[in-house]
C-alpha cells in the first residue's frame, strides 16, 4: 500500500507551483466572504486541512471556527443553518467522506463547500445530489498520495490560504517557490538536529498560533507512520501542568519548538527554563500568518521523512495491518437516515433543534401549525403567484443574466394557462430585460414587475422603471448622510432612485458593517415613513408606502378582482429581510429565511434544497385547472434536482 515518501517529496515543488498558479473557482474564491461561523469537517490528512481553514478563518475573518471529524459532527446536534460548511478530501472514496456529505447536506447549512482533488470520484456522484453543496473537484499534477496525505494537503492548504488571503485588505502573498518557504538548507539542519536528540520515545511539539497547524500535522504523520509517540501544546497550555511530563521522563522525552517572530518572545522565554537534560530542537520560521505555516507545515513534511529514514520506516508505505485495513474501510456511520419533512420544516422556520423544542413542549404546537399551513396550501387555488427575484429564481451566478431554462420553462408554463406572474425586486431595468429576453413577448401584459420593491410597478410590456438617479424629497436627507460617511464610501457603493437608496457592500464581508451604518442612519433620523430592509446582496432604504406588495395590489387590478388568491415566493421572510412584508402575506413560502409567524412563510422544500432549486420544487408543483393553479402534493425526499444553464 502506499508509495515511497521520497518520491512524494520529490514532487512536492510541482504541487506547490500548480496550486499556487491555478485560477481559483469562483465558489471557493466566494466562500472565505461568508459572514457566518465555520465547521471545518476532515480525518486524517484532511483535518490538519481542516485545522488550517479553521485558523484562516478566525485570522482573516475574525469569526468562530472549529474543526471537527465526521464522527463529531454527524453524532452531535449542531444546528447548521447559521454555519459555513467546507469538507476536503484527497480520493473522495472513504466511507466517512461519502455518509458525512450527505448527512450534512440535510442539515441546511448557510453555505457548504466540498474540495476534492480526484476527478469523479464517488464524492462528486453523492454531493452533486444536493443543490446547497458546491461541489469543486481537480486534478492536480500528481494525483496520488502515499500512505500519509503529501501532495493532496499541500495543494489544498495553498488554495486555502489564497482563497482567505484574497479577502484580506493586508494580504500577504505566497512566495513563488517552494524552495523559498523550505529552503534545502534548512531542512538538513532539521533533520541533523533531530538526530542529534537521539531517539527518545516522546516528542513534545510546542508552537504559537501560527504554527499550531504544522503541530497538528506532526502528530499525524508521526503518529500514523508509527515514528514516534507525539504530544502537542502551545507555550501558554504548556505551562498548565503539561511541563510535568519532563519532570518525569527527561530521558525519554525531547522538545521541538516551532518559533515565528511573533512567538520569539514568549518561545524564548519558556525554552530557557525546561531542563537542560531534555533535548530541545528550536526550528525558527521566518515568516508570518498563513505562510508562515505553511512553512512550518513544509519542515513537518520533510521532517517525517527525514525521522522515517532514522527509524528504518518509509513513512509512504509503513505497513497497514489486516485489521488496520478493516478499520479504515469501516461503513461508520450506517444507512443513511431519512428526517421527515414536517421536522425539517419546523426546524428551519423555528431555527432550533427539534430535541430542543421537544425538550421546551413546544414540538407539538409546531406540528399543528406546520400540519394546518400546509392543509391550508394544499387545497387552496390561486390565480397568480409573485415571486421576489434574487435568491428566489435568480440565483447568484446569474445575477446579470438570463433565468435558468428550468425556471423559465416554468413560468412560462403557467402564463400559457392563464396564471399571472408578479415579480417584485430591489433592482431596475436589468431585471426587466432578463425577464424579456427569457419570457415570450406575447405573454409580456401578463407579468406584473415591481422594481425597486415595489416603488416602481409596471407590466413588463411597459417602459418602466422610471431610472432617474435622484432620491426622492423624503429619502434624500437620508442620501446627503450616508455619501458623507466616510466609512460607508470604503465600504460600499451607493445608489439613488426616486423610491430607494441602494446600498451595495463592495466585499461581502463588510456586509454587517455596511448594514449597522444604513441602520443607525435611517433610524437616528426617524423620517416618517422611511425603512431599510436587506436582500441577499445589498441593503435597500425605502420611501414611505414603497413595499413589495405593490405588485399584488396591480395583480389585483388586473383580474379586476381583489379576492384573487395569490401565491408570493420569496427568499428573505426574516425581518429585516426585503421579503418579509411580502412574504407575511397567506399563505406564502419561502425559498430560504422563515418568518416566526406559525401560519404562513414556511420553507416546505426537500432537505438539501434552497434558493432556485426550492423554487423550481414549488414551481413543478404547481397543477393549473378550472379554478386557477393548485399546489400539488411537495417533495419529501432527500436531495433535489439542480436547475439546468
Amino acid at each position: 500500500m502506499g508509495r515511497p515518501y521520497d518520491s512524494e517529496l520529490s514532487e512536492l515543488s510541482e504541487t506547490y507551483s500548480w496550486a499556487n498558479t491555478i485560477d481559483l473557482p469562483s465558489a471557493l474564491v466566494r466562500f472565505p466572504e461568508t459572514t457566518s461561523p465555520l465547521l471545518a469537517i476532515g480525518s486524517g490528512g484532511s483535518l490538519t486541512v481542516a485545522e488550517f481553514a479553521a485558523s484562516m478563518h478566525r485570522e482573516i475573518r475574525k469569526k468562530v471556527a472549529i474543526a471537527a471529524t465526521p464522527l463529531e459532527v454527524l453524532k452531535t446536534q449542531l444546528n447548521l443553518r447559521d454555519v459555513a460548511v467546507l469538507l476536503t478530501s484527497a480520493g473522495g472514496r472513504h466511507p466517512d467522506v461519502l455518509g458525512t456529505v450527505e448527512q450534512t447536506a440535510i442539515r441546511d447549512p448557510r453555505s457548504f463547500l466540498v474540495l476534492c482533488l480526484r476527478r469523479e470520484s464517488p464524492l462528486a456522484d453523492r454531493a452533486r445530489r444536493f443543490a446547497n453543496v458546491d461541489f469543486l473537484d481537480f486534478k492536480p499534477p500528481v494525483e496520488r498520495d502515499g500512505f500519509l496525505a503529501t501532495n493532496s494537503l499541500l495543494a489544498l492548504v495553498v488554495m486555502l490560504a489564497r482563497a482567505y488571503e484574497g479577502t484580506s485588505r493586508q494580504r500577504t502573498d505566497l512566495p513563488p517557490k517552494w524552495t523559498d518557504l523550505v529552503p534545502a538548507k534548512a531542512i538538513r539542519a532539521l533533520n541533523k538536529r533531530m538526530t542529534q536528540t537521539g531517539t527518545g520515545n516522546t516528542l513534545v511539539v510546542l508552537y504559537g498560533p501560527s504554527t499550531r497547524v504544522a503541530a497538528v500535522d506532526l502528530e499525524s504523520r508521526f503518529t500514523e507512520a508509527a515514528l514516534q509517540n507525539v504530544w502537542i501544546a502551545d507555550y501558554r497550555n504548556f505551562a498548565h501542568g503539561r511541563h510535568h511530563w519532563l519532570a518525569k521522563h527527561p530521558k525519554s522525552t525531547s522538545v521541538l519548538a516551532f518559533v515565528t517572530p511573533e512567538d520569539d518572545r514568549l518561545a524564548s522565554a519558556t525554552l530557557a527554563l525546561i531542563p537542560r537534560s531534555v533535548p530541545v530542537v528550536r526550528e525558527d520560521i521566518p515568516f508570518s500568518g498563513s505562510v508562515a505555516t505553511i512553512a512550518a507545515l513544509g519542515r513537518v513534511i520533510h521532517l517525517t521523512g527525514g525521522v522515517g529514514t532514522k527509524r528504518n520506516i518509509d513513512p509512504g508505505r509503513p505497513g497497514v495491518p489486516s485489521f488496520g485495513r478493516r478499520l479504515y474501510h469501516l461503513n461508520a456511520f450506517g444507512r443513511r437516515s431519512v428526517r421527515p419533512p414536517d421536522l425539517v420544516a419546523i426546524e428551519r422556520k423555528t431555527g432550533k433543534s427539534v430535541d430542543r423544542l421537544s425538550a421546551d413542549g413546544l414540538l407539538s404546537y409546531w406540528r399543528e401549525a406546520h400540519d394546518s399551513f400546509r392543509r391550508t396550501l394544499l387545497k387552496s387555488h390561486f390565480k397568480g403567484v409573485v415571486f421576489d427575484y434574487d435568491g428566489t429564481l435568480c440565483g447568484e451566478t446569474d445575477r446579470f443574466g438570463e433565468l435558468q431554462p428550468a425556471i423559465a420553462a416554468e413560468l412560462v408554463r403557467l402564463l400559457q394557462r392563464g396564471v399571472l406572474i408578479g415579480i417584485a425586486t430591489g433592482r431596475g431595468k436589468s431585471v426587466r430585460e432578463a425577464l424579456r429576453r427569457t419570457i415570450p413577448a406575447q405573454h409580456w401584459p401578463g407579468v406584473v414587475v415591481g422594481y425597486y420593491n415595489g416603488g416602481d410597478v409596471g407590466l413588463l410590456s411597459d417602459a418602466r422603471p422610471d431610472g432617474s438617479p435622484t432620491a426622492g424629497a423624503t429619502l434624500a436627507p437620508i442620501a446627503t448622510v450616508l455619501k458623507a460617511n466616510t466609512a460607508l464610501r470604503h465600504l460600499a457603493t451607493i445608489a439613488t432612485r426616486l423610491p430607494q437608496i441602494t446600498i451595495e457592500p463592495l466585499r461581502p464581508i463588510d456586509t454587517e458593517d455596511v448594514w449597522t451604518i444604513v441602520e443607525h442612519t435611517v433610524a437616528t433620523l426617524g423620517i416618517p415613513g422611511t425603512s431599510a430592509v436587506r436582500s441577499s446582496h445589498s441593503i435597500d432604504v425605502l420611501g414611505p408606502a414603497v413595499d413589495k406588495r405593490a405588485v399584488l395590489q396591480r395583480l389585483h387590478e388586473l383580474r379586476d378582482d381583489k379576492d384573487s388568491g395569490l401565491l408570493c415566493i420569496g427568499d428573505k421572510g426574516r425581518y429585516p429581510g426585503n421579503d418579509y412584508l411580502l412574504l407575511a402575506q397567506r399563505p406564502s413560502l419561502s425559498v430560504d429565511e422563515c418568518s416566526i409567524d406559525p401560519s404562513t412563510c414556511w420553507n416546505l422544500a426537500s432537505a438539501g434544497s434552497r434558493r432556485v432549486t426550492a423554487c423550481l420544487q414549488y414551481l413543478r408543483a404547481m397543477k393549473t385547472g378550472r379554478q386557477g393553479m393548485q399546489i400539488s402534493t411537495l417533495p419529501n425526499r432527500i436531495g433535489s434536482e439542480r436547475p439546468s444553464r
